[in-house]
């Protein structure tokens, strides 16, 4: 008779185990000044890059209002 059958409760279990990328990537701001000419809330995206065998890109708001009661790190 199986376990189910028998009434006992069937159990089962996994993990997750992150692997360790090392790397870095350098974003060079030509023209900074110009970027605060972006309006308020839009962002620039740098172009995609590859890091531990993932596709990324960073998302640049020059110019963001916080709402006073909103702590945020830059």
């Amino acid at each position: 008779m199986s376990p189910a059958a028998a009434g006992e409760p069937l159990w089962s279990a996994s993990s997750i185990v992150p692997d360790t990328a090392r790397g870095y990537h350098i974003l060079k701001i030509d023209g900074y000044s110009l970027t605060k000419a972006t309006p308020t809330g839009e962002c620039l995206d740098s172009q995609p890059f590859t890091l531990g065998g993932h596709r990324w890109y960073i998302r640049y708001y020059p110019v963001w209002r916080y709402p006073s009661n909103t702590t945020a790190m830059g």
